[in-house]
């Protein structure tokens, strides 16, 4: 198994930690729903019977200033969460590791497919106190749930409702990963995401890393108030 692989794995082994410990909040657990692939634009229209969700196309969305994202190949899928509200895109053939509501707090977990087998992880729950420093503190608790020591440096305001920086991870068999990590805010919601591999791997697939968080795309006001 690739070690990027196994960063994966190791996330999925640790999700029956309780990350509601993390967050600090105690949220009413939203209806569980997963994130499932929505049809590439140039693909055909399913059956209405196995349509999979899909962002409303009139739907109110906060999206990354454009300078600051580097765009996905038109073939990519786009994953879509339509209880949490959030979307991003990914290489067909990325595999869901895990997907679970528990506690107020939705944990999606994907490995992109070879060559890079890159692990996404994206955290999604409520808290309207948090800003985008607070959350940068909030995902080195989670990843510390997770039996991760991250630390991470170069932050960057891209909007008021986003930000990211760039992590190392070590787990406790002393394997280092390399990380991008991205917070959002959108008014009551937060999300977490991380994308990585291994320290040795990132610089050659920092490209798509950059292209998955570059995607990632909020449904409604956002803490600036514009969508």
């Amino acid at each position: 198994m690739p070690r990027s692989t196994i960063l994966a794995a190791t996330f999925v082994a640790a999700i029956g930690a309780s990350l509601a410990c993390s967050t600090g909040s105690q949220p009413t657990p939203p209806p569980a729903k997963p994130v499932t692939p929505a049809p590439a634009p140039s693909a055909a229209p399913p059956a209405a019977s196995g349509t999979k969700p899909a962002p409303p196309p009139n739907a109110q969305k906060k999206e990354l200033p454009r300078e600051k994202r580097v765009a996905p190949p038109a073939d990519w899928e786009t994953m879509y969460d339509p209880v949490r509200g959030y979307s991003f895109e990914v290489p067909k053939g990325t595999t869901e590791e895990h997907n679970e509501s528990k506690d107020g707090v939705d944990v999606y977990i994907g490995t992109t497919p070879k060559p890079s087998e890159l692990t996404i992880l994206v955290v999604a729950f409520k808290d309207k106190k948090l800003t985008i420093d607070d959350l940068f503190k909030t995902s080195e608790g989670i990843l510390k749930e997770f039996g991760f020591l991250l630390s991470h440096s170069k932050e960057e305001m891209l909007s008021d409702d986003y930000g990211l920086a760039l992590g190392s991870l070590t787990d406790k068999d002393g394997k280092k990963y390399k990380v991008k990590i991205l917070v959002a805010t959108d008014v009551t919601d937060n999300y977490i995401m991380i994308v990585g591999t291994t320290e040795n791997e990132f610089k050659a697939h920092e490209q798509e890393i950059d292209q998955i968080w570059g995607s990632f795309t909020m449904y409604s006001g956002g803490a600036s108030g514009n969508s």
